[in-house]
């Protein structure tokens, strides 16, 4: 019967602690992606693309709507 009752409070303590990582995990990613934006692009050494093109294909993602 106790290791019964044990193994539910560490079933409940791992589903908490997996809850929070998760909640902190999603936090991380909303801060990152909200406040990080590449502004600049600096291109060296290619040889298959214009310093243009590079430029414009890595910028392109910010063109999308809502990605601002």
């Amino acid at each position: 019967m106790k290791l019964l009752k044990m193994k539910l409070i560490y079933r409940k303590h791992k589903k908490a602690i997996l809850g929070t990582l998760g909640a902190v995990l999603l936090a991380g990613l909303v801060f990152f992606f909200s406040y990080f934006h590449v502004t600049k692009v600096e291109v060296m050494g290619t040889s298959r693309y214009t310093d243009e093109q590079v430029k414009e294909m890595a910028l392109q993602f910010c063109s999308i709507p809502g990605w601002t």
